[in-house]
């Protein structure tokens, strides 16, 4: 490489290959020690990593130093300066053929490791993914497949640690695991964990060695020795500090995190059971609900639940697939309703939910018919009713009327009860069951809750709201002078007018372009759904001045205590609810055939259940789940002091555990800033030219970490200019330098510093004092 020299300023500068702009710097013995296990422990992190989360059969230790012997191979091949290129191609065909010799090891292993990651991916998802059969399944296959799918990988590695120290391509790489992981539900053990976190740390520590800066095409850096011991000293001061972090997290690993992760285990397995399902199912359903408008008009609709939408469905289907599971422990209910979607306002042959709601308590008025029958002798008996959803819509929650839902979370204020959490897709709660008897007493409350005449006055303005044009001969025909009552008189009156009106029918046909729902089924159509009955059913009660909402859910016709009730997809079911004063939004059924006497509602007669002749057994094994259960409880109940002493225990220990490593990281961190202070004033006072070269560096250090100018400072222009020319001269110069000018140059980068640190922040403060140690 050419000399040249040039006069600049006064000062006769040598410099290496100017065009080039660059001098390489020797590494020092820690840098590369350091850049080497940064490379192990990347390579034996990601890939054992992998094979530990899946619990493959392979033995630690032995990919330890089978990883070991990999980067250590690249680390040599990198050292190669010519013939890089053929040797690398040269390394690839023998890769290849040795591939080639041990394949049936490697697929063996392969197989391995692609059945366990298959088994999870099969009990996370619920599905049913083929698996490779193994007749022999050997731990060694596992260690060579290891061996020959991170061969390539580590040669990338090495690249992005040891030449070109890339920390992004390392944290590309090690996401790969953790987040294969977490989509499966599953973590990442404690030790891979930890290398990866050290290869990562480390590269990052090795990024800031090397950073240079650059000024006017000139490179100024500090002199060769002072870099070197520089790079020593750091790279064995991280080396020691993750060492000792390691000690301390393999020493109380167990006892403080293995709690931690018992409890995110059974964290993970209720996400296994629902959250990915819920999340798919959610996000299906919001994709079907965007793109109903695309819909055909001769839709043919599967059991379920439509979200008020009408008009398209020209047939319904039933598959018999199991949507929901009731369990109810009392006698007394004949049959349930489970709310679910309720459409408060008509548009567009739509029942739609309100844009907005009064500052009203949702909670407490949809479980106003639970508070008022509370206390008053009616004849009822509570019950407590279990909701499993199996395969109905994740979007709601399917509540029975009566029912005290104060403790669920509340979604819309008064209407629909949304799904309550991922998580929870089964549900209990405590109800009455009243069936139609409340239309045929006389029900007064001693006490009304504050908001009661303020959400009364709201219902009035908003549920008799009618579609400003499309049922012009509804109201020809049934509007009233004098608004009627919510009682039994009234419910059957409307009942009378469907009846003579429409007939049920599982295939009604579509609604012509232009014509109105509930018209068109009323005079044209004269056949229909359960839905086409209770939107009209809903628009007659407002006619007629009774508030009403079109409700969707599911009805449990013929609900047996102290079992499990299946609830099919024919069961999905929509009805009226009227607004009945301070029992609430009542149930009102206005389709025919299913009236309270009807032994078999429309939607079941090609669905007779043979569970008649099963109900015994199925009894029997419910009574003994429950003593199991039973027993369960009470063994529970007898352990808790135990377990709370346990726990007790375990914080107090925790809190010990976490305050001695605060005081190990602030008596470390004290340490190493007294050791680099002492070893910076050591540097300003020794020889020459490294002093000249230190000061230099830490007075454009701490100009770049607290972002302010020499001007702000009140630091003269001319002695920064100063600075940088002896900098200049100490690194290029052969001109001598005095004592003095050291002197005055540390004395300038000493006040420099007080005057920045007085005007900085906090956290540059903190910075500089002790993350730099500039000061």
């Amino acid at each position: 490489m050419k000399e040249h020299t040039q006069i600049q300023n006064g000062i006769q500068i040598r410099e290496n290959n100017l065009k080039a702009g660059k001098r390489k710097s020797e590494k020092s013995i820690g840098f590369i020690i350091l850049s080497f296990l940064c490379l192990w422990m990347a390579s034996f992190g990601i890939f054992y990593g992998i094979a530990a989360t899946f619990r493959a059969p392979v033995e630690i230790l032995e990919y330890f130093f089978l990883s070991f012997a990999i980067c250590l191979f690249w680390a040599g091949v990198l050292q190669i300066k010519r013939w890089f290129g053929f040797v690398f191609v040269l390394i690839l065909i023998v890769y290849l053929y040795i591939f080639y010799i041990v394949w049936d090891r490697t697929l063996g292993g392969f197989s391995q490791i692609y059945n366990a990651v298959i088994a999870q991916i099969n009990q996370y998802y619920q599905l049913q993914l083929g698996i490779i059969p193994i007749q022999y399944p050997v731990s060694l296959d596992v260690l060579w497949a290891l061996g020959i799918i991170s061969f390539l990988p580590s040669g990338i590695l090495a690249v992005g640690t040891i030449k070109k120290n890339r920390p992004t391509l390392i944290l590309v790489l090690e996401a790969l695991p953790i987040v294969l992981a977490l989509l499966l539900g599953l973590v990442v053990p404690l030790i891979p964990s930890m290398a990866m976190a050290f290869s990562l740390l480390g590269s990052i520590w090795l990024s800031g060695l090397t950073r240079r800066k650059n000024k006017n095409g000139i490179s100024i850096y500090i002199n060769q020795q002072i870099t070197k011991k520089t790079m020593d000293q750091t790279s064995f001061l991280f080396i020691i500090v993750f060492a000792i972090a390691s000690f301390f997290a393999m020493l109380f690993g167990n006892r403080v995190l293995e709690p931690k992760l018992r409890e995110f285990d059974y964290i993970r397995v209720d996400i296994q059971n629902s959250t990915m399902e819920d999340l798919w199912v959610e996000l299906t359903e919001e994709l079907t609900n965007r793109l109903e408008w695309l819909l055909p008009g001769d839709l043919v609709q599967s059991g379920g639940i439509s979200g008020g939408k009408m008009g398209k469905i020209e047939a319904w289907n039933n598959t018999n697939a199991v949507h929901l599971r009731v369990y109810s422990e009392s006698v007394g209910i004949s049959r349930l309703y489970l709310k679910a979607y309720v459409g408060s306002y008509y548009e567009d042959n739509e029942w739609r939910p309100l844009d907005s709601y009064p500052d009203l308590p949702g909670l407490e008025i949809q479980s106003m018919g639970w508070n008022s029958l509370e206390g008053n002798a009616y004849g009822t008996v509570e019950s407590k009713v279990i909701v499993d959803n199996v395969g109905a819509s994740s979007l709601y929650s399917y509540v029975p009327y009566y029912s005290d839902v104060t403790e669920f979370q509340q979604d819309i204020m008064d209407a629909t009860i949304q799904k309550q959490g991922r998580r929870n897709r089964t549900y209990s709660v405590r109800m009455f069951g009243m069936d139609e008897m409340i239309f045929r007493s006389e029900f007064t409350s001693t006490q009304r809750p504050d908001w009661y005449n303020e959400y009364e006055e709201w219902v009035y303005r908003q549920y008799l709201q009618l579609p400003e044009q499309g049922i012009e001969r509804m109201l020809a025909d049934y509007q009233v002078s004098s608004p009627y009552s919510a009682d039994l008189d009234t419910v059957e009156y409307v009942r009378g007018i469907l009846n003579s009106h429409a007939v049920y029918s599982t295939n009604p046909g579509v609604t012509p372009e232009g014509e109105d729902f509930n018209e068109y089924f009323l005079y044209e159509q004269q056949k229909g759904l359960c839905m086409h009955f209770a939107s009209a059913g809903t628009l007659l009660f407002r006619i007629l001045g009774v508030p009403a909402r079109y409700v969707e859910g599911y009805i449990v016709p013929h609900l047996v205590t102290g079992r499990m009730n299946e609830v099919l997809d024919s069961h999905a079911h929509a009805w009226v609810e009227i607004w009945k004063g301070e029992l609430g939004w009542v149930p009102v059924e206005v389709t025919p055939g299913y009236e309270i006497s009807t032994e078999i509602v429309p939607a079941e007669q090609a669905v007779i259940e043979a569970e008649e002749e099963t109900s015994e057994e199925t009894t029997e094994e419910s009574s003994s789940e429950v003593e199991e259960t039973t027993v369960e409880e009470t063994s529970t109940v007898q352990n808790q002091q135990e377990e709370n002493s346990s726990r007790s225990k375990l914080d107090i220990w925790n809190l010990l555990v976490i305050a001695s490593l605060i005081v190990a990281f602030w008596i470390i961190l004290v340490v190493i800033r007294k050791w680099r202070c002492q070893k910076m004033r050591q540097t300003f006072i020794g020889k020459k030219r490294p002093a000249i070269a230190a000061i230099a560096s830490a007075t454009r250090k701490i100009q770049q970490i607290s972002g302010q100018t020499w001007s702000d400072c009140e630091i003269e222009e001319n002695d920064m200019k100063w600075l940088e020319q002896l900098a200049l001269k100490a690194r290029f110069s052969e001109h001598p330098i005095d004592r003095q000018e050291v002197q005055k140059a540390a004395d300038l980068y000493w006040n420099l510093a007080a005057r920045i640190f007085a005007r900085s922040t906090v956290w540059v403060k903190f910075k500089i004092k002790w993350v730099y140690c500039l000061k």
